[in-house]
């Protein structure tokens, strides 16, 4: 396999997700992030912030590729195939519940094969949602996110509050 394709919309950017980029950089040398963004979503950052973060964090990965993504993942992932596949971290069984039936489709309509990395123990219990969570009761995200988004995440907070 020459690239692995690692999407999410990443807001914000964890450890897990930065240590499921890691290890796929030892299984390929090249790996593509995408940075989706889904209008039915909130978002707390813009998907340029999310690339920002992601770009920031993987900055000592050369191998490491970011980009923004609108639309489906088959059509995101067709300049990189035949020599492509996807890579997905899974924390849960429910994680795996809903990729495997992703993976499915991606692999019916596109021929593309889903590549499934479970969490390393430490990170099994980190999501996004977490992280917001933990940032709007201002406790410790150190081991959670990297310095730079716990900063943006406060950053982000203040704007958020100022809002209401």
């Amino acid at each position: 396999m020459e690239t692995l394709v690692y999407p999410g919309s990443f807001d914000p950017f964890t450890l897990g997700h930065l240590d499921v980029i890691t290890r796929a950089c030892q299984l390929a040398p090249k790996v593509v992030v995408l940075v989706g963004h889904n209008v039915a979503k909130n978002y707390w950052f813009t998907p340029e912030e999310r690339v920002e973060m992601l770009q920031a964090a993987t900055k000592d990965l050369p191998q490491v590729e970011v980009r923004l993504w609108h639309g489906s993942t088959i059509a995101a992932l067709e300049p990189y195939l035949p020599h492509a596949a996807l890579i997905k971290g899974l924390r849960s069984g429910n994680d795996y519940d809903y990729e495997l039936a992703q993976a499915v489709i991606n692999r019916q309509l596109g021929q593309i094969e889903t590549i499934f990395l479970p969490s390393t123990p430490s990170f099994s219990h980190i999501s996004s949602s977490v992280v917001k969570e933990l940032a709007q009761n201002d406790l410790d995200l150190s081991e959670f996110v990297t310095p730079e988004v716990a900063n943006q995440l406060k950053q982000r907070l203040k704007t958020l509050k100022g809002k209401q």
